[in-house]
């Protein structure tokens, strides 16, 4: 009995004092706070994890829509873009779709998806298997831009665009070529070109004379915009040529049919229709042409059989020339 008094006089003696108990709340805190911290660490890791998968899985996509345009192989042109970005770690699960579930009719969609096992530098000390992170992005093309002039047929090798030298050219629309070359635009001398929107399925190439245009290479194939439009006849009347030298003045043109027009003085073409069978429009270095609501058409009345006997425009870079497309009618918005 008398021990059992003396241990409870001490734990009497004990519990008024409070010396230590600061100690024991911190003893019990401080997990929770190195937790809370670890926690906080983990959480901005995922976040910027997060972030570059996420950026990285935009990129490709889009790469990969790219890659579908130029007929590139889908899987090297989505690895490479990521790869690139240096952000993605090499244990990484790549997916590339070609047309997912609900764009199966799209040609140029296109998801990536990226998985990644989270690097996560507290929780990893208490997890057998990180867990992962899954990014995924789907990008596809849209037909958009006016354009006001066409290159559709164009040989593998050849520049859909050729500017001769010292020309400077510009037009308030877009203008777009078909052209596969590395070099879709050729500029020669110091010729230069100015529009508001200039696209290239292949390369560009020549960027110089391109700086003050909205400029894409890769982009994609245009259709022939007058594929439902029915060329004119070639008349039987017979279609004279024209010539019209630099000492000529306000010589005014009707529409109708004719051969080889030779433009090198001041010309007026009338609205209308000019059907030039088997010769070349050609404005001359002296020349000063204008038409307000004209469209000319380059054709042959042996165009099935002999394609080569189809004229072109020809205008020296000495030459003015201000023309409008017809504005109604199935002609509309057709200057050549």
């Amino acid at each position: 009995m008398r021990l059992v008094g003396r241990v409870i006089l001490s734990v009497r003696r004990i519990l008024p004092d409070q010396r230590g108990n600061v100690v024991m709340v911190v003893a019990a805190v401080f997990p929770l706070l190195i937790g809370a911290a670890g926690l906080a660490v983990d959480g901005i890791e995922w976040i910027v994890q997060k972030r570059q998968t996420q950026a990285a899985a935009d990129g490709a996509a889009m790469a990969g829509v790219y890659g579908l345009i130029a007929d590139q192989d889908l899987d090297n042109t989505v690895n490479r873009s990521i790869m690139q970005t240096g952000t993605v770690p090499n244990n990484a699960n790549i997916q590339a779709i070609h047309g997912p579930p609900g764009r199966e009719a799209d040609p140029f969609a296109v998801s990536v998806k990226i998985a990644v096992p989270a690097y996560l530098t507290f929780s990893r000390m208490f997890l057998r298997h990180p867990p992962v992170i899954s990014s995924e992005a789907t990008a596809t093309v849209v037909k958009n831009g006016h354009y006001c002039a066409f290159a559709i047929g164009v040989m593998e090798d050849e520049p859909g665009l050729v500017l001769r030298p010292d020309s400077d050219v510009e037009v308030d629309c877009g203008v777009t070529t078909n052209a596969q070359s590395k070099r879709s635009l050729e500029a020669q001398g110091s010729s230069t070109i100015e529009a508001k929107a200039l696209r290239a399925y292949g390369s560009l190439g020549d960027f110089k004379a391109a700086m003050k245009s909205g400029v894409r290479e890769h982009a994609m194939l245009q259709d022939d915009p007058l594929t439902d439009t029915d060329p004119p006849l070639v008349p039987n009347t017979g279609c004279p040529n024209v010539t019209i030298n630099p000492d000529a003045q306000d010589t005014a043109l009707e529409p109708g049919c004719y051969a080889n027009m030779n433009l090198n003085g001041t010309v007026r073409l009338q609205d209308g229709e000019y059907i030039l069978n088997r010769g070349n429009f050609v404005v001359g270095p002296h020349g000063h042409v204008e038409c307000d609501a004209c469209t000319i058409f380059l054709t042959s009345d042996a165009a099935a059989t002999e394609p080569g006997s189809i004229g072109k425009v020809k205008i020296s870079s000495d030459a003015t020339v201000k023309m409008g497309a017809t504005r109604e009618g199935p002609d509309a918005g057709i200057l050549f």
